[in-house]
């Protein structure tokens, strides 16, 4: 009996850990989604800006890195939000036979 409700709690635990990951996850999204799209209109700028003679290559590197950067933090964010998902599915038993 004590074995059950060891396993019980475990589980409870999973779930409530799961789920807290996957609502992280969740309010990261929309900074990192509204981060890349304000880095994306700088980069566009400053390639604007290297056309008409007012900032150097170096510049648009600088800013396309940083709008590099930026993407692979959402990308990763979007990586952990399923990895959330597939563990609170399995902490639901979803993956037992």
């Amino acid at each position: 009996m004590q074995q059950v409700r060891a396993n019980a709690e475990q589980s409870r635990a999973q779930v409530n850990e799961a789920i807290a990951d996957c609502q992280v996850a969740s309010e990261k999204h929309g900074y990192y989604h509204r981060q890349v799209e304000v880095l994306h209109d700088a980069y566009n700028g400053t390639h604007e800006l290297m056309n008409s003679g007012k900032a150097s290559y170096l510049e648009v590197l600088t800013a396309q890195e940083t709008l590099l950067s930026a993407q692979l933090n959402e990308a990763t964010n979007m990586y952990d939000a399923a990895r959330a998902v597939i563990a609170l599915y399995i902490a639901l038993g979803g993956a037992t036979r």
